[in-house]
């Protein structure tokens, strides 16, 4: 997805895992800026990024990583936002 806004972006996450949630990250550019470990099999909190975006886009997707035998990790699609 892409969006165009005109203020610092915040985001609404709801995360289920098939095992306790061992991290849930937020990404942003390829760094990781939030994490939390939730101990449970669900999480859910609000993000918001502390910087209004500019003209180049920057990007934001969820990683999380359960507490599973195997770990397993899975990640959202990434959202493209620019600032107006």
């Amino acid at each position: 997805e892409e969006a165009e806004i005109s203020g610092p972006p915040r985001f609404k996450i709801h995360v289920e895992g098939t095992d306790n949630l061992g991290e849930v990250e937020i990404v942003k550019n390829n760094e990781m800026v939030y994490g939390q470990t939730p101990g449970a099999k669900t999480a859910d909190f609000e993000y918001r990024d502390n910087e209004t975006p500019g003209e180049e886009a920057s990007f934001f997707y969820v990683r999380v990583r359960q507490t599973d035998r195997d770990r397993q990790v899975a990640w959202s699609s990434p959202i493209w936002v620019t600032g107006r």
